[in-house]
C-alpha cells in the first residue's frame, strides 16, 4: 500500500514499516531504516516478555552506538561481527554491514535479515560462553548462531520459513562437520572447494526449502540423504568419465 512515492509492508507481528521509494521498483534503505527496524524488533521483544525492561534498554544502547555501515561486494543483504573476550566471551563492539546494492533488495527480506542479525546479538551478549564455545566447536562458520537461543527470540518477530531455513542450516553444519568420511570430503571438494563446509550447508538449505510446501517439514531431505545425493551423481560422473 502506500502512495506513489511511499511503500508501506505491514511485517508480520512487528506492524508497519514505511520507505521512501527511489523509483518505481526499488526504495531508500539506509543507516536510519536499519535502526527503525532493530529497534522496533527490541521493542517488541520486550512487550513478549523475552527481554525485561532493563535488558531492552541495554540492547537498544548497543544498537545505538553499534557501527552500522554500507559494504562494497558483501556477498550477502547484511553482515554480523562482533568482537568479544576470548576467556569470557563478553561483547566489547558490534559492527553490522549491509550490501552496497541494498536498495535492489525485496525490502521485507532486508527486515528478515536485519531481525535475524537482532536475535544473534541478543544471543552474543546474554549467552557469552556459548560464542567461544561455537568457536571451538565449528570454527568461523556463519551459521554457528542459530541454536536453541536464537531460536527462542526468532520464533517472537521471524517469518516461520526463515526460522526453518536456519534450523536446517544448523542440523547441516552439525552433520556435515562430525559425519563426512574422507572419502566424502575429497570428493565433494572437487566441485564445492576448499571452503567445503559453508558451501555444502548453502546448496543443502536451497535444495531442501525448494520442497517445503509451507506446512508439512517431515517429509524435507536431511543433511545424509543429501550427501548420498551428491556422491551418487559424483560416482556416475566418473564412471561416465572412465
Amino acid at each position: 500500500m502506500g502512495n506513489e512515492n511511499t511503500l508501506v509492508i505491514n511485517y508480520n507481528k512487528l506492524g508497519e514499516f514505511k520507505f521512501k521509494k527511489t523509483d518505481i521498483e526499488h526504495v531508500e534503505f539506509g543507516k536510519d531504516k536499519a535502526l527503525e527496524v532493530l529497534l522496533k524488533g527490541t521493542s517488541f521483544l520486550s512487550s513478549q516478555k523475552l527481554l525485561t525492561p532493563e535488558e531492552r534498554d541495554s540492547f537498544e544502547k548497543l544498537i545505538c552506538n553499534s557501527k552500522i555501515d554500507i559494504q562494497k561486494d558483501l556477498g550477502s543483504r547484511t553482515y554480523l561481527h562482533s568482537e568479544y573476550f576470548e576467556s569470557t566471551g563478553e561483547i566489547l563492539n558490534i559492527t553490522l554491514l549491509y550490501d552496497e546494492f541494498v536498495s535492489q533488495y525485496n525490502p521485507e527480506d532486508m527486515i528478515t535479515c536485519l531481525l535475524d542479525n537482532l536475535c544473534q546479538i541478543i544471543v552474543k551478549v546474554k549467552y557469552p560462553m556459548d560464542k567461544i564455545l561455537e568457536h571451538g566447536k565449528y570454527g568461523n562458520s556463519n551459521y554457528s548462531c542459530y541454536g536453541e537461543h536464537w531460536v527462542n527470540y526468532a520464533k517472537a518477530i521471524l517469518p516461520y520459513e526463515k526460522i526453518l531455513s536456519c534450523q536446517l542450516s544448523f542440523k547441516a553444519l552439525n552433520y556435515f562437520t562430525f559425519k563426512l568420511t574422507k572419502e566424502q570430503i575429497t570428493a565433494l571438494s572437487e566441485e564445492f572447494g576448499d571452503d567445503l563446509i559453508e558451501s555444502l550447508i548453502d546448496d543443502y538449505e536451497v535444495i531442501a526449502m525448494s520442497d517445503f510446501d509451507g506446512e508439512n517439514e517431515d517429509n524435507l531431505m536431511t543433511p545424509e540423504e543429501y550427501i548420498g545425493d551428491r556422491m551418487y551423481d559424483y560416482e556416475q560422473e566418473h564412471k561416465n568419465i572412465d
